[in-house]
């Protein structure tokens, strides 16, 4: 199935569940909440974040497989997945209307992250992450949380960036 520009496919790990990803996210970060370093087997996940447009199409638009998605709750969201090989497909905070992904599934896409989040419950030592990013101990505050820093350095850095958050909502 051919897609149309700024459009991805994605699909779990045995193909049974597919969608497409559409527009421009946005928020591109790397989570290190402890909801998704377990969930994940990781100490931290990239992460894509769309408005869920629940009277329009989706950003995030399920094709094939619905019967093998199954989910549950955690950290506040529902966290969505295939039920015959596990793969984390999409996650929906229905309090934010926002949904989420991971670029890892998205044919083609290019990661770009602008943040680290939920740095307070990080596993991982932070000072070994050198990728020049703000490290924020919960969410920005454009995103709800308290906008502090996990590392005073990026108070300063972030203060002062044009850009903020990330790219904005496409129309």
């Amino acid at each position: 199935m051919a897609t149309p520009a700024g459009t991805f496919r994605a699909d779990c790990t045995c193909g049974k569940v597919v969608f497409t990803v559409t527009g421009e996210p946005l928020a591109q970060f790397y989570c290190h909440c402890s909801d998704c370093s377990r969930y994940h087997s990781t100490h931290y996940v990239e992460v894509l974040v769309y408005r869920d447009k629940p009277d329009e199409e989706s950003h995030i638009r399920l094709l094939e497989g619905e019967q093998y998605v199954n989910c549950f709750s955690s950290g506040g969201q529902v966290r969505h997945f295939c039920r015959e090989c596990g793969t984390a497909v999409f996650n929906k905070k229905e309090s934010s209307g926002m949904m989420g992904t991971f670029p890892v599934l998205l044919d083609g896409f290019k990661f770009q992250p602008t943040m680290h989040l939920y740095c307070s419950q990080s596993k991982a030592y932070l000072k070994g992450i050198t990728d020049g990013l703000p490290k924020f101990k919960d969410l920005p505050t454009e995103l709800g949380g308290t906008g502090e820093f996990a590392v005073a350095k990026w108070q300063r850095e972030w203060s002062n960036s044009p850009t903020r958050c990330a790219s904005p909502v496409p129309k």
